[in-house]
């Protein structure tokens, strides 16, 4: 059971997901697991910062888009802290582990379900930004193709810019919907305030 915050909360959580992903972008061409790290630091702000969206939109696939992909997250988080301990304290190498890659086939699957799902429920329900749910909905199978494509997923000599493409339009997308459900909240906030502002100035000068 994931702990519940307030939607200001879960849009910093988000923000700074966004930020992290950035981060993974400069450390691709890093030591391993320091790049591990900053990519279960991407997946644990998600998740927790995720399920804040179904207050905003409530409609059945952003609820099914959520709750994909923070179980996808959740799997994907923590493989990679798994793996990340595992090359910094030992010997490991993370491509002689099929049991580690296939968790993380497992959690991938979900979360690019998911965040699809979700992002075309933002684009057809209009409750965010339609560039919210356009990132989310296509960064990770844009990069993924481009790198299919490009063969860079079968090469470790190749440049990966799929990556680049995922990563940087997930982070993109992650810190405008945080940057969104901050708005979001402050906008909801400074209404409440100034109807309770009016409601005090009808009754003090009533008869």
């Amino acid at each position: 059971m994931l702990p519940s915050f307030s939607t200001r909360t879960s849009g910093t959580l988000l923000a700074f997901a966004g930020v992290v992903g950035a981060v993974a972008l400069v450390l691709t061409e890093a030591v391993s697991d320091d790049l591990f790290f900053a990519m279960a630091g991407l997946g644990l702000l998600a998740l927790l910062g995720l399920p804040a969206v179904r207050a905003v939109d409530r409609a059945m696939p952003t609820r099914i888009g959520v709750g994909l992909a923070v179980a996808g997250l959740a799997i994907l988080t923590g493989i990679l802290v798994l793996v990340g301990l595992a090359v910094a304290l030992t010997d490991f190498d993370p491509d002689e582990a099929g049991w580690a890659f296939a968790i993380l086939l497992i959690g991938f699957g979900a979360t690019i379900v998911g965040l699809f799902v979700l992002g075309v429920s933002i684009l057809v329900g209009r409750s965010l930004p339609r560039a919210i749910g356009a990132l989310l909905a296509f960064a990770l199978p844009a990069g993924l193709l481009i790198d299919v494509a490009t063969g860079a997923i079968d090469d470790e000599e190749a440049t990966a810019y799929g990556f680049w493409v995922a990563i940087g339009g997930l982070s993109l997308g992650l810190l405008l919907l945080g940057l969104a459900l901050r708005s979001r909240e402050a906008g909801g906030a400074r209404e409440l305030d100034a109807s309770g502002a009016e409601h005090h100035a009808q009754s003090t000068t009533a008869p």
